[in-house]
């Protein structure tokens, strides 16, 4: 069987509720991000080395602005 192609408009999967996804989606997102910061500050603390130190920072400073962003998109988070 040949596959008819696709019209641009048409969409893959068909589009979900979008109030109660989007909502549970950055809430989710912003606790994931909130564990990967506390996860880079125990990092820190576990290592001496200047490496690792650089790449927890890094890490740590990257999930504070996802969770700043969701923040901003009513995500319920604590600034910590």
């Amino acid at each position: 069987m040949i596959n008819k192609p696709r019209k641009s408009n048409e969409m893959t999967t068909k589009p979900l509720a979008w109030p109660y996804t989007a909502k549970e989606a950055r809430d989710r997102s912003a606790e994931e991000a909130a564990a990967i910061f506390r996860m880079g500050g125990e990092l820190v603390e576990a290592t001496n080395d200047p490496a690792v130190m650089k790449l927890a920072a890094r890490i740590i400073k990257s999930a504070g602005t996802i969770l700043r962003f969701m923040e901003s998109q009513g995500a319920p988070t604590r600034p910590e």
